[in-house]
């Protein structure tokens, strides 16, 4: 089902607001929406992801932790095509700026998002801007 009322500021908010939180901290804020907890562990290596579906919004946030378990990233996946081409035209509205040398959308002056696309889905990375 298409939902042509999500909240896209919400979303966004959902995407950069965690990304100075810890990963305990994280599933308390979140504990009353469906999540997924996984940890991978490659080469010895062990990294951490949480998945948050937000369901009103027909989407997912996948947020990757670092060794601090300090989310690095948020990626956001939305369950419609059509809601991907609507958030997009969100963003042109809501971020400070595109920076088209870059290809990202500026937000809070803080953040970034972009656009990437794998074989049979396009998805929404932001982060937050290093010093």
């Amino acid at each position: 089902m298409i939902n042509k009322n999500i909240d896209f500021g919400y979303l966004i908010e959902q995407m950069y607001m965690p990304l100075s939180k810890t990963h305990s901290e994280m599933i308390e804020q979140y504990k009353d929406l469906p999540m997924c907890l996984i940890e991978c562990v490659d080469d010895g290596e062990r990294s951490e992801q949480i998945r948050i579906d937000f369901e009103k919004e027909n989407s997912c946030v996948y947020y990757f932790f670092n060794k601090d378990s300090i989310p690095e990233l948020a990626c956001l996946c939305f369950d419609e095509p059509s809601d991907t081409e609507l958030f997009v035209v969100f963003l042109l509205r809501y971020a400070d700026y595109y920076d088209y040398v870059k290809n990202h959308w500026v937000i809070k002056e803080c953040f970034f998002v972009r656009v990437e696309q794998e074989e049979n889905s396009i998805h929404f990375i932001c982060r937050r801007f290093v010093n």
